[in-house]
């Protein structure tokens, strides 16, 4: 995470990671608490997520690479709705 909050960031998880470790990193940079909503913007290289805070209702912006994607899609973490676009 660079110092500008309004900056995406790289997500840090693999395609085949755990579910918590894609959860934390999808988590609000703002209060740590984990996400309710994932709105993704696919391109050619993966997607921006723009993550929402059930807590504090922060957003963040997170930079997938298309693996990342498809994990998301596919198998989301547990109680994070994820929209694909």
């Amino acid at each position: 995470m660079g110092d500008d909050p309004d900056q995406p960031y790289e997500a840090a998880f693999h395609a085949t990671d755990a579910e918590v470790v894609v959860e934390a990193t999808l988590c609000c940079r703002w209060c740590l608490r984990c996400a309710v909503g994932a709105s993704i913007l696919q391109d050619a290289e993966g997607g921006e997520a723009r993550c929402v805070c059930r807590h504090c209702a922060g957003v963040t912006t997170i930079r997938l690479h298309a693996a990342q994607v498809l994990r998301l899609a596919v198998r989301p973490p547990p109680g994070l709705v994820v929209v694909l676009s």
